[in-house]
C-alpha cells in the first residue's frame, strides 16, 4: 500500500493545480480512494452475525483510463502545434 500511495503522490505531483488538468487530478483521486478501500477488504475478519458484501467496481480506474487518454491526446496537439 505504501508504494501505490507513493505512485499516486507521484502522479498527482506532476500535474499542476489549474482548471486544465482538474479533470485528471480528480480522476487520480477517485482511482487512489478505490485502491484505499482494498485495505479494508484485506483486513476483514468475517463475522457470522453481520452480511458484508465487498463489490469490485473498476469505474474510477475506466475513467481514469478515458481522462488520461483524452488529457495525452490534447498534449500531443498542443505539442504539434509548438504550444
Amino acid at each position: 500500500m505504501e508504494k501505490i500511495d507513493f505512485k499516486i503522490n507521484l502522479l498527482l505531483l506532476s500535474f499542476a493545480d489549474n482548471p486544465d488538468n482538474e479533470q485528471i487530478i480528480s480522476c487520480i483521486k477517485d482511482a487512489s480512494n478505490w485502491v484505499d478501500s482494498f485495505y479494508m477488504y484485506w483486513n476483514w475478519c468475517p463475522n457470522p452475525f453481520v452480511d458484508v458484501t465487498f463489490l469490485y467496481d473498476n469505474v474510477p480506474i475506466q475513467n481514469l483510463m478515458i481522462v488520461s487518454r483524452d488529457y495525452l491526446n490534447r498534449e500531443w496537439h498542443k505539442a504539434q502545434k509548438g504550444k
